[in-house]
């Protein structure tokens, strides 16, 4: 759930260039970082990691009922894994070979094995069965969605909430089923009840819960199948990210596009023009970063957003703040993006001890640079850096921060995976 961002991608080579720029991805950077609501996920060289919530399993560590508050290895007989997908208590891995694995709650067949209505988790990673060939993988509230090499879209899990899995049905399955788009699909995103894909037209197609306008299409209405995403038409849509209530797109220009809820901020300063800063947006509209022309990579929280600068390699964020998501001690909602900051380091903090002695204004929190890829948990966020660290920041009650503690709201810092 709350994706991950996206890279941007070239529009006459959608499809192809999408498949395997997710895969060289995964192989020449340091590390990938993912999230579920209050899990942070990071594969680095084919090893996966996870720490945070572990209520029902999903940290995949062979354990469940506490947390972790370090990085764990996500135990799997099968490597390398080339990406993960954080849902609300479930978790699922890509493999080299594009099969998917899952772990955690099963309760809705999020996990795609013959068990639905199973009550106890699954600590362990198992194969999802009838999958191949997966190139994208994503995690909802409690459903999961994979994308082939083909450009089918399968889902499977809950679907009684809001019909999530686009299959027309409201019922809740552990049968992959194909979602009926209007042509192949290069990218998708999972919100809490609703799902996106982007299709090799550069068009977007969305389904699931619309309470809020999150499914783009000027309505307020529930949709069991797909429809377009209204307003993007020839805006070559590359990427998409769906958080609880909200939905997200990045085209080819590097313009970011929001709609859905508002009542957080994250919207942004897209306000729509419907009388009221907190309305939602059943349409997409454009939202502008400052200072940024061009964003190379979405990503979206519970009700926080985050985009990555082209130029400047900096993070922007904006909507709820409520646990320092996107600025520890500022405001509970952020509605225009500022760059995220972080922490001072050691010897930071000496330099301005000295500068307090001599009376001198302390200077302004540092910004958080160089990040190559993020994404946004429920009330946390996590980043990597151009040199492969992994920063964490928001909300730490779940261990999800990695510090070794559970921890308050707290400024982004420098974590460290087993073995680095």
């Amino acid at each position: 759930m709350m994706d991950n961002g996206q890279v941007r991608i070239m529009r006459g080579w959608r499809g192809l260039v999408a498949a395997l720029l997710m895969g060289w991805l995964s192989w020449a950077s340091a590390t990938e970082v993912f999230t579920g609501s209050n899990v942070s996920l990071a594969v680095r060289q084919g090893q996966a990691f996870s720490w945070g919530d572990n209520r029902s399993g999903q940290l995949g560590n062979g354990t469940w009922g506490d947390m972790a508050t370090t990085p764990q290895p996500i135990l799997s007989a099968f490597s390398p894994i080339t990406a993960l997908a954080g849902g609300d208590r479930h978790s699922l891995a890509l493999m080299a070979n594009g099969t998917v694995w899952a772990w955690g709650d099963n309760s809705d067949g999020q996990l795609g094995i013959e068990t639905q209505g199973e009550t106890e988790p699954f600590p362990l990673p198992v194969a999802v069965h009838g999958l191949e060939h997966v190139i994208f993988i994503a995690a909802g509230g409690n459903f999961s969605l994979a994308l082939d090499d083909q450009g089918t879209v399968q889902a499977w899990g809950r679907g009684d909430f809001s019909g999530e899995q686009g299959t027309g049905s409201t019922a809740n399955t552990t049968a992959i089923t194909a979602i009926g788009l209007a042509g192949p699909a290069t990218a998708i995103a999972a919100g809490h009840g609703h799902g996106l894909a982007v299709l090799d037209d550069g068009s977007v197609q969305a389904w699931g819960n619309n309470a809020h306008g999150q499914l783009g299409d000027d309505t307020y209405q529930t949709r069991l199948a797909a429809v377009p995403v209204l307003g993007l038409e020839g805006k070559n849509i590359v990427a998409v990210a769906a958080g609880r209530a909200s939905s997200m797109a990045l085209d080819d220009q590097g313009q970011v596009w929001v709609w859905g809820s508002n009542e957080s901020g994250q919207l942004g300063d897209a306000i729509p023009n419907y009388g009221h800063v907190n309305d939602d947006s059943p349409v997409p509209v454009r939202l502008s970063v400052p200072g940024e022309p061009i964003i190379t990579r979405i990503a979206c929280g519970a009700r926080h957003c985050l985009a990555l600068g082209e130029t400047t390699k900096k993070l922007y964020g904006w909507g709820s703040n409520d646990s320092g998501q996107v600025s520890p001690g500022g405001p509970p909602v952020v509605r225009v993006p500022q760059p995220i900051n972080r922490a001072f380091t050691y010897e930071e903090l000496r330099v301005i001890q000295d500068a307090l002695a001599r009376h001198q204004p302390p200077p302004p929190p540092p910004v958080l640079g160089g990040i190559v890829n993020m994404a946004a948990g429920d009330s946390h966020s996590v980043a990597v850096d151009d040199q492969g660290r992994v920063w964490t920041w928001g909300g730490g009650g779940y261990g999800q921060l990695g510090r070794g503690a559970v921890a308050a709201p707290a400024p982004a810092a420098e974590i460290n995976l087993p073995g680095w």
